[in-house]
């Protein structure tokens, strides 16, 4: 996401005709990103001169360009160790910064970033480097300023907007945020990590839509990102459009056979669909592929219960709570499953509702499933009160194709003091 400023500089710090011919050529290659020829022409620059700094400098930025991070620290530490000049210096110490971005090393990038602008206050990309770095360190409040810095100092500039709109995402102002991922699109249309923020933030909406629509431009940006594929099957899928969540599922898994997430998601659009032991063998493989998967315990428990396993099935779900204790879904099938089991002895309405109000405090309780879930627990303890207060919240807010269909037959069995029970359905 980073990208690096050309260093606006012209001083050529070199002894000799044959260096600074090749120090000029060399960066002329780079111009036109041709790097080999310009690092043989810039290695030939400071083997006429060892203490040609610039050229030392050039080739820190081009290793830096071809994520070469090690290399470029140490050609533009050579730089920094021989050049006089403020302006070598001040880009050189910019470029160390970057690879230390890169590298994660953000207490070493800051040092950098600090003394690019004690040399040069108006590098804006230093201040790019610095919210970057605070952005990665949870410290956001300090990443705001030097984004409002950069904006200041760049106002044409897509990554000034991106850091700050990084910074607003993490202090939770995800109208701010969205709003500066907006100015970003519109000064570089083609900005992949822009609309991959917007896309996370209408994720967090529950804007299907939004997430659909910022999906779509990414994959005309890049069509081989298997995330984008599995992101923007999940939304198609959260609309009831389980044929296009599942078509964008498997080619995620075309681009990335080890995407976990997509196979346990598509594993729920094949349940939806009511092809089971296509979800079951979805929901195995992501098991396999990352055991300490929540979503995909979740997936299996629900599945199993449909072709009549309840005793595996609560066991997959009582697994998935294990490892992820603010996992709605997880809390919500768990609930589900304890509160419906045809089964006496796997049925337990109070834990049913004690997990079905932590499904529904982890949703906000705006979770049409959630709350259908917590009314069939309070019906398996005989609280048809509560019971239909919920059934009808849950109508309310709204529920997929057959679901709804469900929960209109559960409010009636409520009003008549009867709890609901699932049995075994076909395979």
């Amino acid at each position: 996401m980073l990208l690096v400023c050309l260093a606006q500089h012209a001083c050529f710090d070199c002894m000799g005709d044959d260096s600074s011919t090749f120090l000029t050529n060399g960066i002329l290659a780079l111009n036109r990103n041709d790097y080999d020829i310009g690092m043989h022409d810039l290695s030939n620059s400071v083997s006429i001169d060892p203490n040609n700094g610039e050229a030392y400098l050039w080739m820190g930025w081009a290793f830096l360009q071809k994520g070469q991070y090690d290399e470029a620290i140490s050609n533009v530490s050579k730089t920094i160790d021989i050049s006089p000049y403020k302006n070598d210096l001040a880009f050189a110490y910019l470029y160390r910064g970057d690879c230390y971005v890169f590298k994660k090393d953000f207490a070493h990038a800051l040092d950098d970033y600090d003394r690019t602008l004690q040399l040069n206050p108006s590098i804006t990309q230093a201040h790019i480097g610095i919210a970057l770095a605070y952005n990665s360190t949870g410290r956001f409040n300090l990443a705001l300023i030097h984004g409002d810095i950069a904006i200041l100092q760049k106002p044409d500039s897509p990554q000034a907007y991106l850091v700050r709109a990084l910074a607003y995402n993490g202090l939770l102002e995800m109208n701010e945020a969205y709003n500066d991922c907006e100015k970003v699109v519109q000064l570089d249309p083609k900005y992949f990590d822009a609309y991959n923020l917007m896309c996370r933030i209408a994720t967090e909406r529950r804007d299907f839509d939004g997430v659909i629509s910022n999906c779509d431009k990414m994959v005309q940006i890049n069509s081989t990102n298997a995330d984008v594929f599995a992101d923007r099957g999940w939304a198609y899928s959260q609309k009831g459009d389980f044929t296009r969540g599942i078509q964008d599922f498997s080619r995620a898994i075309q681009l990335n056979p080890h995407l976990t997430e997509a196979y346990a998601h598509r594993a729920d659009a094949y349940n939806e669909m009511g092809r089971f032991n296509l979800a079951i063998n979805d929901a195995n493989i992501a098991i396999l592929q990352d055991p300490t998967n929540s979503d995909a315990y979740s997936s299996r428990g629900l599945l199993q219960s449909k072709i009549g396993d309840f005793t595996n099935g609560i066991k997959d779900c009582e697994r998935s709570v294990s490892l992820d204790t603010n996992c709605s879904d997880c809390f919500n099938n768990l609930a589900w499953l304890l509160a419906v089991a045809p089964s006496d002895q796997l049925r337990d309405g109070k834990k049913a509702v004690e997990y079905a109000e932590r499904a529904n405090e982890l949703s906000s309780w705006t979770n049409g499933y959630c709350l259908g879930t917590l009314a069939a627990a309070y019906a398996d303890v005989g609280d048809f009160e509560q019971a239909i207060k919920y059934a009808k919240k849950s109508i309310k807010l709204g529920l997929r194709g057959n679901d709804k269909k469900i929960s209109l037959e559960m409010l009636k069995l409520f009003e008549q003091k009867k709890p609901y029970r699932e049995y075994t359905v076909s395979k």
